[in-house]
């Protein structure tokens, strides 16, 4: 994370470090609808989408995102992005999120990102996937020096 928000600082970008699962649901709801750019980093991907969950922010980041909102999203922040977070279970851990009963994610655009493809400690955890998922979802893997630009369904890799 602390490359992360080093990253954004260069761009020239004001970063305001917030903890959905510490924060109050009301102080996230806030500082979600007053930002121009909202970066969610990793972790287990199945907590990070059940915190936003038992806060209600899923629907709002949703329609931050459509009133042209930058979202970006690094590791287990680009997995939630897709339709469903289920084909993740095979990298992280579905039971540590003990209150999440639906893998639901934003569903910002159709595919399914899979971060981290090739790099350690995720060798095989990716190559599973793909091997499991492949044919079931339209997976769109990355290593960690390799970023997806989306805008509506046009995306390019860089």
């Amino acid at each position: 994370m602390d490359e992360g928000v080093k990253t954004l600082e260069k761009l020239g970008f004001a970063v305001d470090i917030l903890d959905i699962a510490q924060e109050n649901r009301e102080n996230c709801d806030l500082a979600i609808r007053s930002c121009n750019c909202l970066c969610i980093s990793g972790g287990n991907t199945f907590y990070l989408l059940q915190e936003l969950k038992k806060k209600n922010l899923v629907e709002l980041i949703k329609q931050r995102v459509t009133e042209g909102m930058l979202y970006i999203g690094e590791s287990a922040g680009a997995i939630i992005a897709s339709r469903s977070i289920e084909y993740s279970h095979i990298m992280d851990e579905p039971n540590i999120a003990t209150e999440l009963k639906d893998y639901s994610g934003l569903n910002l655009w159709s595919k399914y990102l899979l971060p981290h493809n090739n790099e350690f400690p995720f060798e095989e955890s990716t190559a599973e996937i793909i091997h499991t998922y492949s044919e079931k979802l339209d997976l769109l893997p990355i290593d960690n020096r390799t970023a997806v630009v989306i805008e509506n369904e046009h995306f390019s890799v860089v």
